[in-house]
């Protein structure tokens, strides 16, 4: 009886700011969808140069470039070579980068998985057109795709994030584990959690801003931002929230 009058009250959210004279654009899942990613970049660049020009520009990916969509090898490729003086540019570890790296290291059953759930595409987008062995010769396959896939690609994922702070928010693939620090948050959690981080809603260490789930429209929830508008699907698309001091917008270029 006396719990149900002295029971705690959870914190209350506070509201989450960018850095002083700082904003960020932090795009969603991009799932191997490079004719939306084109346009959105486009986008976020003529909005860096004309309407806050005088913004240090943060660009930040949540992971997943590869897999499900037909482009993956082209959206590597087009990203390894990005840079713009005017923005600073962040990726951070995908699940899917994740099994990517594992498989190319020669896990020839870990590729068997990851082809039915979006690696078959990324296998073709390398230019790998003998998976018609894979039921017989799995081995080839793997050993034509660890041949195609260039080493800048390797070292370029090989060197992608775990999370980034930005101000009162982190950056991070999948989410955080409830009422952990940063500093012990596992990286497993942080590519692939969705149980206990989706239906929670208390305050984290910082807002999190996160792809991983899809959502059909963006979300701007108290302790967390949605921005993985799954663009390889029918009537996905591609979406980045805009921070800027304490406001949240977003931009979606349909798939």
């Amino acid at each position: 009886m006396f719990k149900k009058f002295f029971r705690k009250e959870p914190e209350p959210i506070l509201p989450s700011f960018a850095p002083e004279g700082e904003c960020a654009y932090v795009i969603g899942d991009v799932h191997g969808c490079l004719d939306p990613l084109e346009r959105l970049l486009s986008t976020i660049e003529h909005r860096a140069a004309t309407v806050h020009p005088a913004l240090k520009t943060h660009l930040v990916f949540v992971g997943d470039l590869i897999d499900r969509g037909p482009y993956s090898a082209q959206v590597v490729e087009h990203l390894r070579c990005l840079s713009s003086p005017q923005m600073k540019l962040t990726f951070l570890m995908g699940n899917h980068e994740e099994v990517f790296l594992d498989v190319l290291k020669g896990n020839v059953e870990g590729m068997i998985r990851w082809f039915d759930w979006g690696g078959r595409d990324t296998a073709r987008s390398y230019g790998v057109d003998n998976l018609g062995l894979l039921p017989i010769s799995p081995e080839q396959v793997l050993f034509q795709l660890q041949k195609r896939v260039p080493k800048s690609h390797l070292e370029f994922i090989s060197n992608f994030q775990p999370y980034a702070e930005f101000g009162d928010y982190v950056f991070v693939h999948a989410g955080l584990r409830p009422k952990t620090p940063l500093s012990e948050q596992k990286n497993r959690d942080m590519r692939w959690i969705r149980d206990g981080f989706l239906d929670y809603e208390g305050a984290f260490p910082k807002k999190v801003v996160h792809g991983h789930t899809i959502v059909k429209d963006p979300e701007n929830r108290p302790n967390r931002i949605a921005v993985d508008t799954g663009v390889y699907m029918k009537d996905g698309a591609l979406t980045a929230a805009f921070l800027y001091q304490d406001q949240v917008e977003f931009f979606s270029e349909a798939a």
